[in-house]
């Protein structure tokens, strides 16, 4: 039985992270060209809500585990959003403390498709809700961190205990940093290190809530104070 669940785990991971990594992988290696702004609307939105439910699907029926399961540990809403405003606080602490000083050592990437996005969200109020609204707290925030702990619970469920822990959350940080490799050095290292607060949250303390509703006020702060900053600009 523990051989047929491992297997299964990783059958699981395999479908279930392969083709949207894949794709993204793809996509930036043979585009040849900036993404436009309904492209950059539209492929998180797609692929990211295609990703998610085919990892609840794998989830469900592969791992033959209840959509529950996600949260490891009982608990409730009026504790879960707290905590996911508390990392997202994490996080902007993070980016104000820490990102200053790696500009010293990992140059930043320019990022002409930030601008593009920003300038067409301003643009196109429309747009700007789907992006704050299901492109962001689905094909984004939820896709994502769904995945980290699917990730971590099908390793922990492969090698349980302290050890087994740990290398869920090693592993799963590694992932999420590579995801963004197209955002160079200094976007691996930020993400990575997010990632890692993400993962040691959840296996902390099981809910994976805190997570999704964390990593979208985050870049719902990221994208508003720019948003802000350059229609006051212009």
């Amino acid at each position: 039985m523990p051989h047929a669940q491992s297997r299964s785990s990783l059958v699981a991971l395999a479908l279930g992270l392969v083709p949207p990594y894949s794709f993204v992988v793809f996509m930036r290696a043979t585009q040849g060209r900036l993404f436009t702004l309904h492209e950059m609307i539209l492929y998180p939105l797609v692929v990211g809500t295609a990703g998610l439910a085919a990892i609840l699907a794998l989830h469900r029926f592969l791992c033959r585990r209840p959509l529950a399961a996600l949260n490891e540990r009982p608990g409730s809403w009026r504790k879960d959003w707290p905590t996911g405003l508390a990392l997202a606080a994490l996080f902007v602490a993070f980016s104000f403390a820490v990102q200053p000083v790696l500009t010293r050592l990992v140059a930043p990437p320019r990022n002409p498709e930030a601008m593009t996005l920003i300038v067409g969200l301003i643009e196109h109020p429309l747009l700007m809700l789907v992006w704050f609204g299901p492109v962001l707290w689905i094909g984004v925030a939820g896709f994502e961190e769904v995945s980290r702990v699917f990730v971590i619970t099908r390793l922990t469920a492969i090698r349980a205990g302290r050890s087994g822990r740990i290398a869920a959350v090693l592993i799963s940080t590694a992932l999420f940093g590579l995801a963004h490799y197209y955002q160079g050095p200094f976007g691996v290292i930020t993400t990575g290190a997010m990632g890692l607060f993400s993962a040691t949250l959840y296996v902390w303390q099981g809910r994976i809530w805190p997570l999704i509703v964390g990593h979208a006020l985050y870049d719902a702060w990221s994208v508003g104070m720019a948003v802000v900053m350059v229609a006051r600009s212009i």
